[in-house]
């Protein structure tokens, strides 16, 4: 009998020594893509990323991918990319259609990731994540703090010494701080190969990039990784 080859988002995982931790780590990345990214990413597995679009509140049929469609899908791992126009949307259906209850019927855990980012957007995001942290009360929470545009601090405080971190800290699974690039090449860099649809390692590999695009990918990659590795999950 031949070979199953790994397809979609189970090709080329990153060995953190647990191939299905992996797995959800790349999954978690690509459901944080937002508008059409995943769509077109020819190396993610589309049967496992529902992509959510705006303006469908009454098409039900788009947020199938957030339920399990048998007891078979009880040990499966779905994700579903949203971005902020989606949002709404989406939250009002996983409300009113008591989409927590049914997970969590079928053996399933919801993990919602948020993004607290620095600058003015601060107190927005913050206001935004205790929202949800308040109105999914049976979700676990991963928190990304980007600090993309300014330092993710209020009057010196970072995140884990706010009041919000101790109001909501039972209910978050763990905390990713993305890296700060000092030099502007670096998001350049990374932007590029994201709307190109790679993965590091493809964009590391590729003709198309300079040397030197190359090595800060590789740089920014080692530093995504050592982030990922230290995380306590």
């Amino acid at each position: 009998m031949a070979d199953i080859q790994p397809r979609g988002l189970s090709r080329g995982l990153t060995n953190y020594g647990d191939a299905d931790f992996s797995l959800y780590l790349r999954r978690s990345f690509a459901s944080s893509m937002t508008d059409d990214t995943t769509c077109h990413r020819t190396n993610v597995d589309e049967a496992e990323i529902g992509q959510i679009q705006p303006n469908h509140q009454s098409d039900a049929d788009q947020y199938a991918c957030l339920c399990p469609n048998s007891q078979s899908d009880r040990l499966s791992q779905h994700s579903a990319d949203t971005g902020s126009s989606a949002f709404v949307p989406l939250l009002h259906y996983v409300l009113s259609n008591e989409v927590q209850a049914i997970l969590s019927q079928g053996g399933h855990q919801l993990v919602v990731h948020t993004i607290v980012t620095g600058g003015q957007a601060l107190l927005d995001t913050l206001h935004g994540a205790a929202q949800l942290v308040k109105q999914l009360d049976a979700a676990r929470f991963v928190i990304w703090l980007n600090p993309f545009w300014g330092p993710v601090a209020d009057n010196g405080r970072s995140f884990e010494q706010m009041n919000l971190y101790e109001t909501i800290k039972k209910r978050i699974e763990t905390i990713v701080s993305l890296p700060a690039f000092t030099d502007e090449l670096f998001p350049q860099d990374i932007a590029s190969m994201l709307k190109s649809g790679l993965t590091f390692k493809e964009a590391i590999e590729s003709p198309d990039h300079s040397l030197m695009s190359r090595h800060r990918l590789k740089v920014a990659q080692r530093e995504f990784y050592s982030r990922l590795d230290s995380l306590a999950v």
